[in-house]
């Protein structure tokens, strides 16, 4: 009856333990700055790897051909990209966090215990 009692309480140090690590990861990610563009960098964005875009840059010359929907466009992308880089970071931190063990819907699961 007791060993019960014992697996329970080491699973729950390592619940704690993994929790922990976890908002350890949340800090390094809000921490780690990723950079997409586009247009040969004519359009660059930064994002964190929590997913939050941080800064935009955006070369005078593009302003200067005054078309609206390629501005758009280059942004679009690469906000895209910048946010890809950052999921690529996101999905790194948590494999270093499991061991490298995946299984299906790992991805959602993660996302709610680092609370995005």
């Amino acid at each position: 009856m007791f060993g019960k009692l014992g697996d329970l309480a080491n699973l729950m140090k390592q619940a704690g333990a993994m929790q922990t690590r976890a908002a350890e990861i949340r800090d390094e990610l809000k921490a780690e700055i990723v950079q997409g563009s586009a247009g040969g960098g004519m359009v660059q964005v930064e994002a964190d790897g929590s997913g939050e875009i941080r800064g935009v840059q955006i070369d005078p010359d593009v302003f200067a051909e005054g078309d609206r929907e390629f501005i758009e466009g280059l942004l679009v992308h690469a906000v895209n990209d910048a946010l890809e880089k950052g999921r690529n970071l996101h999905r790194e931190k948590i494999e270093s966090l499991t061991g490298g063990l995946s299984f299906p819907g790992m991805d959602k699961m993660m996302d709610q215990f680092f609370g995005r």
